[in-house]
């Protein structure tokens, strides 16, 4: 939470204020925000933030951790607003590869920032070092404000762990594991924020009584999904009670296996699928954008009307697969196997594919003509 109240405002002389920031997690995130005044009573807010991978002591062992994304969100209060069109968007440069959106505000008083990993990237890694978030305008002499930094357990990427599982669990159950951990750490660790500024309040760690039961909880389904007799995908996030269609997105399913299941319609951005098999798997109008599916297994799959924006389908086998109203725009489908491909209405701009590929000349040229990209 990011919180400037009451500052007085030079007004002559732009002035500088430093605020003191509280980082629950500053290997992972660390945020500063600093407001200079400026002619007019409006005050520019300038941003910077650090991120990395963090260990933290989960159950009998630790893990570590980073995150891909979140939601930065200020709350202006009265006689504050925001100036229209001095929101901070767009990729952003520097060590960070961060994609900023802002998103339009509910009023003046309430705008919020979506940010992410560029596509390709794993984790968000680095530093942006005092970048203008905004400019705002007051009416009288001083700044009310109020901004939160958020993330969501599908933006949570668990890197390692120790102590947690056997070290020979097979890919299906280290999937399910890697889920409900990431949701354990997004739900009890990483709320209400990841960081905070402020120009007064005091914090306190609040310890929350029921994190022990949560935490014997979650160590009873790790020891029932670890002793589970069942290898199927479904049948283990039963026991994990995660919903497959929600809480698979940004998920570790390395070789894992996911065939012949139901996953249409399913938010499965940024999950990493790299070498699993999917043979005959539906995931007609699934959201598969900045996916991970280098050596995937996808022959037969239906993907009718799914989202594969930015995704990673090096080697991947899309044999017999029907590619209609599927978005591929930038995806990477460099020696993928197409043998017998359908291609109609599929969006194909900025897309990469091998100039030696099973497709038919005809079918070459076509996909050229709407952006395609043959390397």
């Amino acid at each position: 939470m990011i919180r400037v109240k009451d500052i007085p405002l030079a007004k002559t002389h732009p002035m500088s204020f430093s605020l003191e920031s509280h980082n629950s997690y500053p290997d992972c995130v660390r945020l500063d925000l600093q407001a200079i005044s400026s002619p007019s009573d409006r005050v520019d807010l300038w941003l910077t933030l650090h991120f990395n991978q963090q260990w933290e002591s989960v159950l009998q062992g630790r893990l570590c951790f980073a995150i891909v994304g979140g939601e930065l969100k200020l709350t202006l209060g009265e006689g504050t607003e925001l100036v229209p069109g001095s929101e901070l968007s767009g990729d952003l440069l520097g060590g960070v590869g961060l994609t900023v959106e802002a998103i339009a505000p509910i009023s003046p008083q309430h705008p919020r920032w979506i940010f992410a990993a560029k596509p390709g990237e794993f984790v968000l890694q680095g530093s942006l070092e005092e970048i203008k978030l905004a400019t705002v305008a007051i009416a009288d002499s001083k700044l009310h404000l109020e901004a939160t930094l958020t993330t969501t357990s599908a933006n949570v990427q668990i890197v390692a762990g120790e102590g947690l599982w056997p070290r020979d669990i097979g890919p299906n159950k280290h999937a399910i594991l890697d889920r409900i951990l990431a949701r354990f750490l997004g739900q009890e660790k990483l709320t209400p924020y990841l960081s905070t500024v402020t120009s007064s309040v005091s914090f306190h760690t609040e310890i929350k009584e029921s994190l022990k039961q949560k935490s014997d909880r979650l160590q009873k389904v790790v020891n029932a999904i670890v002793k589970a007799t069942t290898d199927n995908i479904l049948e283990l996030a039963q026991i994990a009670e995660l919903d497959p269609k929600q809480e698979f997105a940004g998920g570790n399913f390395l070789a894992a296996n996911l065939s012949a299941i139901d996953l249409s319609g399913a938010n499965l951005t940024r999950i990493n699928l790299r070498g699993a098999t999917l043979n005959d798997t539906d995931l007609n109008e699934a959201n598969l954008q900045g996916a991970k599916l280098s050596g995937a297994d996808l022959s037969g799959a239906f993907l009718e009307n799914a989202n594969l924006r930015n995704a990673n389908l090096h080697r991947a086998s899309l044999a017999l697969v029907s590619l209609a109203a599927v978005d591929l725009r930038g995806a990477n489908l460099q020696e993928a196997n197409l043998s017998k491909t359908t291609w109609t209405g599929t969006q194909v701009e900025g897309a990469k594919f091998s100039r030696e590929c099973e497709l038919s000349e005809e079918i070459k040229q076509q996909l050229q003509q709407q952006g395609a990209i043959f390397v």
